[in-house]
């Protein structure tokens, strides 16, 4: 009986997961087509390819971004800087070995970098306030998560969202103290 309620738990939470993706519209990124897809917004840095002489108007990478986050920064600026368009090409193979920069015991140590590039992101696009909203707002999406993940009793990824949450609540207060 216990293992049946867990069961139900399971099957309704993965349910209910999965008509909240399908609430949120995503812009494809993905080209399954054979022909170019402009993307408004930005490639991830595996698949990314620019000229050298754009890579040289923009400064290259921003020094500020250590790492996680570097590509969105950049490609941003190739279209609001150099008026330039970002596609997809299907024809282009790229082998990504997804990871290769980090190890599973530097999860942390990761997060912290992908929150603060994403936060230097935010806030040169859009602004500080913004990006501090950004990151309330993730915090309290995460604290939802974490809710359901509880009550399907998968501890591993609950303790996950506790140091995103964690995370997301240092930087909030460090970069208010910097003001």
């Amino acid at each position: 009986n216990d293992n049946f309620n867990k069961w139900i738990l399971k099957k309704n939470f993965n349910y209910l997961m999965w008509m909240f993706s399908k609430l949120k519209k995503k812009q494809p990124t993905f080209n399954c087509t054979s022909e170019p897809l402009e993307i408004k917004r930005m490639i991830i840095g595996a698949t990314l390819m620019i000229s050298n002489n754009d890579f040289k108007k923009l400064g290259g990478f921003d020094k500020d971004i250590f790492m996680y986050g570097e590509e969105s920064l950049l490609c941003y600026r190739v279209i609001h800087e150099l008026n330039k368009k970002i596609y997809n090409i299907p024809s282009a193979k790229i082998i990504h070995l997804d990871g290769g920069s980090y190890t599973k015991n530097t999860n942390e140590v990761r997060e912290k970098a992908r929150i603060n590039g994403d936060f230097i992101y935010f806030s040169k696009s859009l602004g500080k306030d913004v990006a501090l909203n950004i990151y309330n707002n993730r915090i309290k999406i995460m604290k939802l998560k974490k809710l359901f993940y509880k009550v399907c009793l998968k501890k591993d990824i609950v303790n996950y969202y506790s140091l995103l949450i964690d995370l997301y609540k240092d930087k909030i207060e460090k970069e208010k103290k910097n003001d």
